[in-house]
């Protein structure tokens, strides 16, 4: 008898316009992702490769510019544009990292930083899709049965509640599955026959794992859908009901975490930030001051405070890019735990994970970074030649002679083969499945708990 069901609702479902929809809306993505990512894909890896060896060559006792590498799965979840270059600051006077990025990173947290290329076109943004397409699917599966008179007549048969609500779950899942499979199967062999990544064992382990987290996200919806339709005795008003649940769980909670942390957060703006920096920089204009003052005569007095100052400096500004730095971290800590709320969030995040693509990458580069600029840094102690440098162009207006400022540096030597270079390592499936351990489990319980409210719910309708 399930089978029955089954196959009635799939033939049900193969002859109704929302499945040709979804099978055209479907094809149709996957060949825009695919041409979008072969051609911005070549492009990112082609400036990649170049920056690579420009850094290289360009690389001084100041600082050097490290290249974040394209990653290989953006078609499956697209990666951010400030992911490219990180400036790494070096020198043993100014101990700092300083990410090119940093400016358009804080600009995110300020609105919603947490999704801010949801309208990339990629695997996490057509499972979304269908995640509409699952409550279209479920809307009327028990109501719109019970308005057509039908359903009393299938629950009169030796059947169990039970049974019926899995045969009507198997047969809309069934619905998004071929259209997902065929799609899927088209986008990965045209960007194989592309040619710019070579689909390994790797590949296809991770793909596969996304694939199957989207499974347990769509599982979510269509059992959200049953519960529903279980709930009205109009399928118009299951659909009403169903949207709106949609846009909040898919669009309104993810894209308003960023902002709900931001009114939350106690972390700085950036003219808070650029105000704290100012007053670091104000205790140059304090030793302008004490020459004008003639409390520093000499020229070695001067240099002597100088020195002492930049020192100084260097250490408050790294300090204070530290803290600001924890502050970013902790919001955006806060915010995707409001975003968790959401399974599409959770989806995405688990996804972002497993492809080495999210947060947790992010912040595994910068770590990688730091260890890098300790590494420049040893490198220069134990071999950079000494230099002075002179600055001269603040305290000479006051005198109407030139003094200078020495300042002790280390510069590297002409030949530095030996120099560190930087290597980027990419995260194990492992590690990936750790990242992502929170969010596969709530997405599991997201599905238990809608399974348990579809159920009771069915058990108890009234048919009639």
């Amino acid at each position: 008898m399930i089978l029955e069901i089954v196959k009635k609702e799939i033939l049900s479902h193969l002859q109704s316009f929302k499945f040709s929809a979804l099978f055209a809306i479907t094809l149709i993505l996957f060949a825009l992702n695919a041409l979008i990512f072969v051609k911005s894909y070549e492009e990112r890896l082609s400036t990649y490769s170049q920056n690579v060896l420009e850094h290289w060559r360009q690389k001084s006792s100041e600082s050097i510019a490290i290249d974040k590498r394209p990653n290989p799965f953006a078609f499956v979840a697209g990666e951010g544009e400030h992911d490219d270059v990180l400036r790494v600051f070096y020198s043993v006077a100014r101990s700092t990292i300083e990410p090119d990025w940093g400016r358009s990173r804080s600009s995110q947290l300020e609105g919603n930083f947490l999704f801010p290329y949801f309208e990339k076109i990629d695997w996490v943004f057509i499972i979304k899709l269908f995640s509409l397409f699952a409550i279209l699917f479920t809307f009327d599966t028990i109501s719109g049965e019970k308005e057509r008179g039908t359903l009393a007549l299938i629950c009169s048969n030796s059947v169990a509640r039970s049974s019926i609500l899995l045969a009507k779950y198997i047969a809309a899942a069934t619905m998004l599955f071929i259209p997902f499979v065929i799609g899927a199967l088209a986008n990965l062999l045209f960007i194989n026959m592309a040619g710019i990544i070579v689909l390994g064992i790797e590949h296809f382990m991770r793909i596969g794992l996304v694939a199957l987290i989207g499974i347990v996200y769509l599982s979510v919806f269509l059992l959200f859908g049953l519960f529903v339709s279980s709930r009205t005795h109009q399928s118009v008003t299951a659909l009403l009901l169903l949207l709106s649940l949609w846009v909040v769980f898919v669009i309104v909670i993810p894209n308003s975490a960023g902002i709900v942390s931001d009114i939350l957060s106690k972390a700085p703006s950036e003219q808070e930030f650029a105000d704290s920096r100012e007053q670091i920089e104000g205790s140059v204009w304090k030793l302008i001051g004490n020459v004008r003052r003639k409390k520093l005569m000499t020229e070695e007095t001067i240099g002597l405070e100088w020195t002492r100052l930049h020192k100084e400096r260097s250490v408050m500004e790294k300090q204070l890019m530290e803290k600001y730095n924890n502050s970013l971290a902790a919001k955006e800590d806060r915010a995707r735990n409001f975003a968790r709320l959401s399974p599409a969030a959770l989806f995405q995040f688990a996804s972002e994970s497993i492809i080495d693509n999210g947060f947790e990458s992010q912040r595994r580069f910068y770590k990688a970074a730091e260890n890098y600029r300790q590494g420049c840094e040893d490198y220069l102690l134990q071999n950079g030649k000494e230099r002075f440098i002179h600055y001269t162009r603040m305290v000479l207006p006051f005198f109407g002679r030139s003094f200078r400022i020495l300042l002790l540096q280390r510069e590297l030597p002409k030949e530095a083969e030996d120099f560190p270079q930087f290597l980027e390592r990419s995260a194990s499936i492992p590690e990936t499945l750790v990242d992502g351990f929170l969010e596969m489990i709530l997405l599991i319980l997201w599905n238990v708990l809608c399974l348990l409210l579809a159920y009771v719910s069915f058990l108890r309708y009234d048919v009639r």
